[in-house]
């Protein structure tokens, strides 16, 4: 069994990574968003280094927990509708 969750979590690993690189070349929205990052990165870490030590430490704990809430919601999504449509192909006798 352990074997069968490796091969699977590696599957969908590079199923994953694969899609997130087409999504980056092809979506609009992500490509926006990272253009205004971009642009602003400077302003962003000027008012940053404006703050004392004990509120910079804050402000980028809570900017990291916030990637890795996004990170793992996105993880969970792409696993539930990997595991969704396995479902619906073996609803249909496709599998």
């Amino acid at each position: 069994m352990g074997d069968f969750k490796w091969h699977f979590g590696n599957f969908t690993s590079e199923m994953q990574n694969t899609a997130y690189r087409h999504f980056i070349k092809t979506d609009r929205e992500y490509r926006n968003v990272q253009y205004y990052l971009n642009k602003h990165e400077n302003r962003f870490y000027e008012i940053l280094n404006g703050l004392d030590e004990k509120d910079k430490k804050f402000i980028m704990e809570y900017i990291d927990k916030e990637s890795l809430r996004a990170s793992c919601s996105s993880n969970e999504m792409y696993i539930s509708g990997y595991r969704d449509c396995v479902m619906l192909l073996r609803e249909l006798g496709a599998l």
